[in-house]
C-alpha cells in the first residue's frame, strides 16, 4: 500500500454497500473528510457505476475491501477468488458459517441488512392491500421459496404489514442519520 492508513474502497452512490461502508466509518470512528483531527484508518471511497465492475476491480486487486450481497460473493468466495472477512447482519449468515459478523469483531450492534418488501400507494384500500398481504404471506411461506431464499443466504423475517411497517420506519430513521452525518447528496 503506497499510503499508510489508507483503505481504498468501492462503493456504489447512495446504493447499500455504499450506506453499509458509510455507518461502518461512523461506528468504528475512521476519517473520510480530511486528515485534520484523524486518529487512524483514513478510508477513501472509490466510486463506481454498478456492481459488474466493482466485482471485477476487487477480483484485480485495484480495491481492497467492499461491501457485496451474500450470493453476488459466494461463487468467488467458494472459488478462493475472494475472502469474506465479515457479514453485515446481527448473526451469521448461514452460507458463511466460520464468517463473524461486523458485531463479533468488536463494533457491538452494527448491522446493515440489503431487504425488499411489497408496499402500495399510501390511500389504497384495505380491501386490496389485505388480499396483497395474504398473498405474500402465502408465497414467502412455500417450501420452494423458502428453500431458494436459505439456499442464496437471504433470511425471511416475520411476515406481514405491521411488522414490515416497524421495520421500514427504523430502518429510514437510522439510514438517515447515517447519510447526513455522512453528507452524501442525490445525483
Amino acid at each position: 500500500m503506497s499510503h499508510p492508513g489508507n483503505i481504498n474502497y468501492g462503493y456504489t452512490h447512495a446504493a447499500s454497500g455504499h450506506m453499509a461502508m458509510e455507518l461502518l466509518k461512523q461506528t468504528v470512528g475512521t476519517c473520510s473528510k480530511g486528515r485534520q483531527n484523524c486518529k487512524g484508518l483514513f478510508m477513501v471511497g472509490v466510486p463506481y457505476r454498478g456492481g459488474g465492475p466493482m466485482m471485477s476491480d476487487i477480483l484485480g486487486g485495484q480495491i481492497p475491501v467492499m461491501f457485496i450481497n451474500q450470493d453476488v460473493a459466494l461463487p468467488h468466495v467458494k472459488a478462493g477468488k475472494l475472502r469474506a472477512l465479515a457479514v453485515s447482519s446481527l448473526q451469521r449468515n448461514p452460507l458463511y458459517p466460520d464468517v463473524p459478523t461486523v458485531a463479533e469483531s468488536g463494533y457491538v450492534g452494527y448491522s446493515a441488512l440489503s431487504w425488499s418488501g411489497l408496499s402500495a400507494p399510501k390511500g389504497t384500500p384495505k380491501a386490496i392491500t389485505d388480499k396483497l398481504e395474504a398473498a405474500a404471506v402465502k408465497t414467502m411461506q412455500s417450501p420452494a421459496i423458502r428453500a431458494r431464499m436459505k439456499a442464496q443466504g437471504f433470511v425471511v423475517p416475520p411476515l406481514g404489514s405491521s411488522d414490515y411497517t416497524r421495520f421500514v420506519e427504523r430502518e429510514e430513521s437510522r439510514w438517515r442519520r447515517v447519510i447526513k452525518i455522512a453528507g452524501i447528496k442525490a445525483e
